[in-house]
């Protein structure tokens, strides 16, 4: 992205008010947990050997009268009189293989942004220069399909699409990655995705404006 161009893009203030509002109403900062105080821990006391037998001795005791001891009929609570029903088993899931779980991915980053350019007749030069991309980047994608690129080049790419929220989800997700909540950069992003802006410019003036990483 060229600097003078992002210091000649000047946004409306009404614009401005709007990106604030959005932030505002949108925006959940990451819960940061404190950190637990050391624990510590009680050892009890070790018995002498005499101690330690007569402990002994008596746990045998105690268990040889717990196997003698049989509780009357009579005496026993009346569900437990009952004879007890045998639970049904439930019937076991079918495992799936790894080779089956790994036909079964679906699109990958590279087919979901190939199908989209195609279903809006775009050509490869008019997505990466809209979405300010480098030629060798974008030859990259196309050409290998197991390479995914970074979250901010995803996101570009959906601008330069004009995907809906729906759709830049989607591709977000085929690619590994989301939109958050917790993150100025992301919220940023879902509005300019929900009020149509487009512009690659004026997405990174508005995130250069709040100190987050620029798209190109």
């Amino acid at each position: 992205m060229e600097i003078d161009k992002i210091k000649a893009y000047e946004l409306s203030d009404d614009l401005l008010s709007k990106v604030e509002a959005y932030i505002e109403h949108n925006y959940e900062p990451p819960i940061i947990e404190p950190a637990e105080p050391p624990q510590h821990y009680h050892y009890p006391p070790v018995l002498s050997d005499a101690g330690m037998g007569s402990r002994v001795a008596e746990s045998a005791e105690l268990y040889d009268s717990l196997l003698m001891d049989e509780v009357p009929p009579e005496l026993l609570p009346e569900e437990e009189k009952k004879p007890k029903r045998k639970k049904a088993r439930k019937p076991r899931k079918k495992k799936v293989s790894l080779d089956d779980a790994v036909a079964n991915l679906g699109e990958s980053f590279q087919e979901r942004l190939l199908r989209m350019i195609d279903e809006r007749d775009l050509t490869d030069p008019e997505v990466y220069e809209k979405a300010d991309l480098d030629r060798k980047l974008f030859s990259k994608i196309r050409c290998n399909k197991d390479y995914v690129p970074k979250k901010k080049t995803v996101v570009a790419l959906a601008v330069a699409l004009e995907l809906n929220m729906d759709d830049a989800r989607d591709l977000l997700a085929s690619a590994g990655y989301a939109l958050t909540n917790n993150n100025i950069f992301d919220v940023i992003i879902s509005f300019c995705l929900e009020n149509g802006i487009y512009d690659i410019y004026e997405v990174d003036v508005l995130l250069d404006k709040y100190g987050q990483p620029m798209l190109g």
